[in-house]
């Protein structure tokens, strides 16, 4: 048995915990309950992968904590697949942003098969979770724009310069106090008790709960 689930069982566990989050978030309930919390309305989660294993012989191989897909329902890009990237970490001891660049490129060599053209490579939702704000700026989400920049050093957002990854970066450490659906989701993320369970994520709920009932 795992010497972590021995000293820290499901039932102690909190969904920031990466080793919780797999298990609970295989549920594709589940994984869409987060995915429309953080994200809108409009994808619907059509397959999930938890440990999903990159494995490189001569580099860095990447196990992902979960790789989700979804179709497009809400009119973003008709037929499109979208692809779900979802990590918990609560450690600071290395370069989050470089990681997260790290398992985008290895989630593409990945989706993209040999003869078929970049325009194929389907948008990656790259949404990050930590237990503590590591940017710094004092807020609950950021989101990584990609945007051009003169050779007088000004920002503009008017040109087409997306690229199809998408990043995100949630941190437990500043709380939204707002009490949306994010905010509560949050909550229960950082303190998995039933004090902070929700209707809004019900399927979360029951997904913890067969979790730490089968433990």
């Amino acid at each position: 048995m795992n010497p972590t689930l021995i000293e820290n069982p499901p039932r102690k566990m909190n969904l920031i915990s990466d080793l919780f989050s797999r298990v609970v978030f295989r549920d594709k309930e589940a994984c869409q309950d987060l995915v429309r919390i953080i994200l809108g309305e409009g994808y619907e989660v059509t397959e999930v992968t938890s440990q999903y294993d990159i494995t490189n012989l001569q580099y860095r191989s990447v196990v992902l904590d979960i790789l989700a897909a979804a179709m497009d329902t809400g009119g973003h890009h008709t037929d499109s697949v979208y692809r779900f990237c979802l990590e918990f970490q609560i450690s600071d001891d290395d370069d989050h942003m470089r990681r997260v660049r790290y398992c985008n490129g290895s989630i593409d060599t990945h989706l993209l098969k040999k003869g078929k053209s970049y325009k194929e490579l389907p948008d990656v939702y790259h949404i990050y979770i930590t237990m503590n704000d590591f940017i710094g700026g004092g807020q609950t989400v950021y989101e990584i724009f990609r945007t051009v920049r003169d050779r007088e050093e000004t920002y503009s957002t008017q040109y087409p310069v997306g690229n199809g990854v998408h990043e995100l970066y949630i941190n437990l450490e500043i709380p939204l106090d707002d009490g949306s659906e994010l905010d509560h989701l949050l909550r229960y993320i950082k303190e998995t008790t039933e004090e902070n369970e929700d209707a809004c994520f019900g399927h979360i709920v029951k997904s913890v709960k067969e979790c730490r009932e089968g433990e």
